[in-house]
């Protein structure tokens, strides 16, 4: 059994952030702009092992944000959550899954977006959060030697992880 709480208060300078770029494109590009960032990060986490056969991860991360210029920290979450676990079946089969749970994020455009608010002159939304779970399977026919499949996106969600730009479906 592991766990690791921390607190962290950090400064990012020159830190990138994007936006939709509907000045000088179709909608199609993103523009890139920086910032110094304040940041604070909680996160805690709990990991247990016994042991090569099972691991199972845990992991929760809250974040808070205050850029410099910017309204807001373009793209960047307010929380993320990972669970993650490995199951070795005599030592030639190994199962692995992996739910990912990521919080809202604030984006704009320039040109009005239904549910954006005008702000500064930049068209403010907020992309929902979204819950990504994979699964995979790898056999492992000697120490270096193996095959795999992967199962992404497993509940066929078409969330977007940028603006404009839906994940595919299973996968």
């Amino acid at each position: 059994m592991s766990f690791n709480l921390s607190v962290a208060q950090e400064t990012l300078e020159n830190a990138p952030l994007y936006y939709v770029d509907t000045l000088y494109s179709f909608g199609n590009k993103f523009g890139l702009t920086w910032d110094t960032i304040s940041q604070t990060t909680i996160a805690g986490q709990i990991g247990y092992q016994k042991s090569e056969k099972l691991k199972v991860f845990a992991r929760g991360e809250f974040f808070s944000f205050s850029p410099n210029r910017q309204e807001y920290a373009w793209y960047r979450p307010n929380y993320k959550f990972t669970l993650s676990g490995m199951y070795d079946l005599a030592d030639k089969i190994i199962v692995k899954a992996d739910v990912f749970v990521v919080g809202a994020r604030k984006a704009y455009s320039y040109e009005n977006v239904e549910g954006s608010t005008l702000e500064n002159g930049k068209y403010v939304y907020d992309l929902s959060g979204f819950v990504d779970a994979n699964l995979g399977f790898e056999y492992r026919l000697d120490n270096r030697f193996s095959g795999f499949v992967n199962f992404n996106n497993l509940a066929t969600r078409k969330y977007q992880e940028w603006a404009g730009y839906p994940v595919q479906s299973i996968n």
